[in-house]
């Protein structure tokens, strides 16, 4: 009698276990980029997976030359699950081919500092020959303007066949918090990171869509460790 009971225990922590596994997200949007990350010396194709309405979590596909990365980050559970890929990404519904997910919980995802009193300074220029507009952000600790928090260019050009209907999502962001009218009929394409005055990382080729998708699946491998 003793061994049944120990077997259905196990039974119902093992199906207890496998439940609490299912993860489901949904995705509302796709971008797609080209990046050139030079502090980690990576470039390649970067597919970008988002809920418009919870940025807590995020996911990317990474192609590069010698390697297809898939990665979920979900700050709000701490969590960071991989996934092996093998094939050519063509669509949404190709998230499904992912397999070999592993779950590292416990992640420690560095937190932004934030500063209550920063400042910025904000500028533009149009270059009427290329017809671009170049938008220059300098985040500051506080007024006195000594220590440079972020900085940022994005460069806005002419794109005939650019569908201003498009979700963009920073394009948005940039929009209303700076109220930047002047390249409303334009496409974003370049975002240029600086650190400490040098080029860190380069975005361009963005290519958003609206997507309707719920990606389900259960880690194989959980794992404590950190990654």
């Amino acid at each position: 009698m003793k061994k049944i009971i120990i077997v259905f225990a196990l039974f119902a922590i093992g199906l207890s276990f496998s439940q609490e596994a299912n993860k489901s997200y949904y995705f509302d949007i796709v971008t797609t980029s080209y990046i050139k990350d030079y502090s980690n010396n990576v470039e390649g194709k970067r597919i970008r997976f988002q809920n418009k309405e919870d940025d807590s979590y995020s996911m990317y596909i990474m192609i590069t030359d010698s390697s297809k990365d898939a990665t979920l980050s979900d700050t709000k559970n701490r969590t960071l699950i991989k996934f092996d890929m093998d094939f050519e990404y063509q669509s949404v519904e190709d998230l499904n081919k992912l397999d070999n997910s592993k779950l590292y919980s416990s992640i420690k995802y560095s937190k932004s500092r934030r500063y209550k009193n920063y400042v910025e300074d904000f500028d533009f220029e149009r270059d009427s020959i290329s017809e671009k507009t170049i938008v220059h952000i300098i985040k500051y600790k506080n007024k006195k303007r000594k220590k440079i928090i972020s900085e940022h260019y994005y460069i806005f050009g002419k794109n005939d066949g650019y569908n201003k209907n498009n979700p963009t999502l920073m394009k948005d962001y940039i929009f209303e918090k700076y109220n930047l009218k002047i390249a409303e009929n334009k496409h974003l394409e370049k975002i240029i990171h600086l650190d400490k005055g040098k080029i860190s990382l380069e975005t361009s080729n963005f290519v958003s869509e609206t997507i309707d998708f719920n990606f389900e699946f259960t880690p194989l491998k959980i794992s404590n460790q950190k990654y």
